[in-house]
């Protein structure tokens, strides 16, 4: 039975470096979900803030 355990740990190693292998030979970086989501959550708030400041008038008056 511990046989077929390691047996089946090897062919999941094998399987995930199959479905990789075009990933691991690249010379360019991997981006993860992680990765990506966080460039992208990142560069849309930057263009939030760069439209945001397009709207603020000049001199901004306040109330006291």
């Amino acid at each position: 039975m511990e046989v077929n355990r390691i047996l089946a740990e090897i062919y999941g190693i094998i399987y995930l470096l199959d479905v990789n292998m075009d990933s691991l030979l690249k010379k360019e970086a991997l981006k993860t979900y992680l990765d990506a989501s966080l460039y992208n959550t990142i560069k849309s708030s930057h263009k939030n803030v760069v439209a945001s400041k397009k709207k603020v008038s000049g001199q901004l008056t306040l109330p006291i």
